[in-house]
């Protein structure tokens, strides 16, 4: 995961697939880390190569890799939200919050109030 985001820092935006430690196949996105200037016929070739390796490393295929990671990291969309901290899952008012030693859901509106402020406090927004 830190290769992926340290090569999508470099190219200054993008898309990347790493696996094993191994760089796949990646898509710089020069225009403001969002858009590509390569030409529409292009850009369609390299992201069907993107998805068909995604695919080669297990993505399920009714899932569009690129599409999901594109936006439910964005957080207007309702319900989900992929954040630093963790995955929001506001349905159910709590947080999925995982790092290399648990996961754990926080349910109480203390502990949401705590990771709040948790989150204000290191510059995040929630």
């Amino acid at each position: 995961m830190a290769l992926a985001a340290n090569i999508v820092r470099e190219m200054k935006g993008g898309w990347v697939i790493v696996y094993n430690e191994e760089v796949i196949d990646k898509l710089p996105l020069p225009i403001a880390g969002l858009m590509s200037d390569l030409d529409v016929h292009t850009l369609e070739k390299k992201i069907t190569a993107m998805k068909i390796a995604a695919r080669k490393q297990g993505v399920f295929d009714l899932i569009d890799p690129i599409m999901t990671l594109a936006f439910v990291s964005i957080l207007v969309i309702p319900v989900l939200k992929l954040m630093t901290h963790g995955l929001l899952d506001e349905s159910f008012c709590g947080l999925h919050f995982s790092n290399r030693y648990s996961i754990e859901r926080i349910h109480s509106n203390d502990s949401m109030s705590e990771f709040k402020n948790e989150v204000a406090s290191s510059g995040d927004k929630a």
